[in-house]
């Protein structure tokens, strides 16, 4: 088990005190009481440690909203006037009244998409300490987006851009999570077709090309109002709404996971993966597109920020090793896919299967 052999970074835990001190593992997922665990009070450094490259589901680390939900309170969180959905696996621009009502209805399939801050004086939104030094901006901070959804949103398989981890907090609904391990990415998305294998929408000969795609091992988990939940770098994962959601959530980097978020990144370009979502635009009523602000910086800068990462902890030398061991490693397989894809397209050399 490699909760057993994995050697720790310094940490005040070993792993087998964190195996006690969850209160449950579902598949992959490592499950904490957020009341009682003493992790929700580590930093960073502490967090990333144990958990750079293993899902975790806090329990009730957050609070629920309490009071019934209404069109003035959803106002209040949601500001801007003309807002973008993800409908029906396009993006909408749809007025910020009909969205609301939409919400409040039980209208399915709806998902903003603003990159909207949630309000500073609304303590349900919060960002907790291990997750309070993200480099994703540029600069270390707590970062956060306001995030809603309607009951039956779904988010296809897919893993997130440029190698950044991802954690979300809900104070209102509950959702589904599944998630794949970094290792399966080669049974789940097809070169040939561009595409992910998703059970919910199944594409024929993306499904053709992946002859393993059904038996790949997933862990499915439930997140509900007051759980926040962490997919590391690299994890394949899809998202179902099971009644209406709202929360916080914000891709995430940070030097004690950079040779995870190194490992992704570069495999991403090795199986050719976008940089950022597949669909980049808007898609009007009408049928016209314009660009959406969420891309800008989805996709730029990612480089940089990772250079930053080691000039300032250019001190801590383990890292920089581990970070520099990991990215020559994928260098190197990257290098072998290409010089491999001259002679055969999109098929891996046999010792990187």
């Amino acid at each position: 088990d490699r909760w057993y052999q994995r050697r720790v970074r310094g940490s005040i835990y070993t792993p087998f005190i964190l195996m006690e001190a969850a209160i449950d593992r579902i598949g992959d997922v490592l499950v904490f009481d957020g009341t009682s665990w003493d992790g929700v009070k580590w930093n960073d450094k502490e967090f990333q440690t144990q958990f750079s490259d293993t899902p975790v589901l806090i329990k009730n680390i957050g609070k629920a909203l309490d009071s019934s939900l209404t069109s003035e309170y959803l106002f209040s969180l949601i500001t801007a006037e003309t807002i973008h959905v993800y409908t029906g696996q396009k993006y909408l621009e749809m007025g910020r009244e009909a969205f609301v009502q939409s919400f409040l209805s039980g209208t399915p399939g709806l998902n903003l998409l603003e990159g909207l801050r949630p309000p500073k004086n609304d303590t349900l939104f919060f960002v907790p300490r291990f997750f309070s030094e993200n480099w994703f901006y540029g600069s270390p901070g707590p970062e956060t987006e306001f995030i809603c959804s309607t009951i039956n949103c779904y988010t296809r398989n897919h893993t997130d851009p440029a190698g950044v981890g991802t954690w979300m907090l809900l104070i209102h609904g509950t959702k589904e999570w599944t998630l794949t391990a970094p290792r399966f990415k080669g049974s789940l998305y097809s070169p040939e077709t561009r595409l992910w294998y998703d059970p919910v929408f199944p594409h024929e000969e993306t499904k053709a090309r992946l002859p393993f795609c059904e038996k790949v091992p997933s862990s499915s988990v439930v997140q509900q109002a007051g759980d926040i939940i962490w997919v590391p770098p690299g994890w394949t994962h899809r998202v179902k709404t099971l009644a209406a959601a709202i929360g916080c959530s914000s891709f995430y980097l940070h030097p004690f996971s950079a040779p995870e978020s190194a490992a992704a990144y570069i495999a991403s370009a090795s199986y050719g993966l976008p940089e950022a979502y597949a669909a980049h635009k808007s898609v009007t009523e009408d049928g016209s597109t314009v660009e959406r602000s969420r891309v800008n910086y989805s996709v730029q800068g990612r480089k940089p920020h990772y250079e930053s990462l080691l000039e300032t902890w250019q001190n801590t030398e383990e890292v920089a090793k581990e970070y520099s061991k990991k990215l020559q490693q994928a260098e190197d397989k990257l290098k072998r896919w290409r010089d491999h894809q001259n002679r055969e397209a999109h098929v891996f050399p046999e010792n990187d299967q």
